[in-house]
Parts: C-alpha cells; sequence; structure tokens
C-alpha cells in the first residue's frame, strides 16, 4: 500500500486536500478507486494512514537521536 500513500501525499502536495480526488490517485497510482475504498475506507481514512505514516517515520528519526544527561 506504499505506493498509494506515496501518490496519496504527492497529489496533496501538487494539488492541495481541496482538489485531490479519488479518482485522480486511482489514475495516478494504478489502483482502482474501489480498490483504495477497500483498504482505506474513505478519503479521510486515507488522509489519515498517510499522517500515521509519515508521523510514524518522524518518530523513527527522533528515537535514533542519542539522549543525554544535559538537555542542552
Amino acid at each position: 500500500m506504499g505506493v498509494i500513500l506515496d501518490a496519496t501525499e504527492a497529489l496533496l502536495r501538487e494539488h492541495g486536500l481541496e482538489s485531490f480526488s479519488m479518482r485522480r490517485l486511482a489514475s495516478r497510482c494504478g489502483y482502482t478507486a474501489p480498490t483504495i475504498y477497500h483498504h482505506f475506507g474513505d478519503k479521510q481514512g486515507l488522509i489519515d494512514a498517510v499522517a500515521s505514516a509519515r508521523i510514524g517515520l518522524v518518530l523513527a528519526r527522533v528515537r535514533r537521536v542519542p539522549r543525554r544527561e544535559d538537555p542542552l
């Protein structure tokens, strides 16, 4: 499902949320709209999945930063 999430993120950057459509996404990633709906439920579910995946990447990077006694 990474292809769908990557395509979603790219379309959001290029066109914004107001112009985002499942049809445009389907065309971009090569999956049919019903397949996307099956896996994510609706547009909000898809947006939530993108946010969750990207936040997970940020958290993974933060966790790799060594902790120190002095936070400064």
